[in-house]
């Protein structure tokens, strides 16, 4: 029996859309999407806003497949390397008991506030 997973691929405007409802970033991203059954389960990467802006969304359903949450995030760590000015990120208001740690984990240094800011290995 086959069984299908999910692929991490490039992320597009449309799978913004998907996620967040709309296309509310009005600057460019680089990122990535996990998509399952032409269905997009969670976006991750940085927008090129003043200042820039690390951004992560997943469905509920995203989170039955910890080896794509575990890829995406290797990914998109090389994403934020890849950059020389800071990259920032707040937690997700809908997520208070697991945002933070997360945040941590991937590798965001906290600030003050709900302030983090990406932390080069």
């Amino acid at each position: 029996m086959l069984h299908l997973r999910p692929t991490v691929r490039p992320v597009n405007k449309q799978d913004l859309v998907d996620i967040y409802g709309d296309d509310l970033f009005g600057c460019s991203v680089r990122g990535y999407a996990v998509e399952f059954e032409d269905r997009c389960l969670g976006v991750a990467g940085v927008a090129y806003s003043k200042p820039l802006q690390c951004f992560s969304r997943m469905t509920a359903e995203m989170k039955t497949y910890p080896r794509q949450i575990v890829q995406t995030i290797r990914l998109v760590r090389k994403l934020l390397n890849d950059f020389t000015l800071p990259i920032y990120a707040m937690p997700d208001e809908d997520e208070p008991l697991t945002a933070d740690g997360f945040l941590r984990h991937v590798g965001f240094e906290k600030l003050y506030g709900g302030l983090y800011i990406w932390v080069q290995p």
